[in-house]
């Protein structure tokens, strides 16, 4: 047991503050750590080519933020009016 103890009485604000700070990164690091099985695993190549090459496009305004984007929006319901049109989709279709 160590020779020096402290009361929380005895603390600082500054030093009750970082002692919190700490034990909350410790004890979040702790739970993140065990509830990513992948923790440890590195990605294959193309996956990271992937990312890289999608976040370039996202940087240049080449790709949106995907379903959300007015224009994914028209062009999917363009497609289900078209796919109606032609009669893919039958009325009483429950699905």
């Amino acid at each position: 047991m160590c020779g020096f103890r402290q009361l929380l009485s005895d603390l600082t604000i500054t030093e009750f503050r970082e002692l919190v700070t700490d034990t909350i990164r410790e004890t979040l690091s702790e739970l993140l750590s065990q509830a990513d099985p992948d923790v440890g695993l590195e990605l294959n190549p193309e996956i990271v080519e992937l990312i890289q090459r999608q976040r370039a496009e996202y940087a240049t305004g080449k790709r949106s933020i995907g379903p959300l984007d007015p224009t994914s929006l028209l062009n999917r319901q363009s497609n289900l009016v078209e796919a109606r049109r032609a009669g893919i989709f039958a009325s009483n279709w429950t699905g």
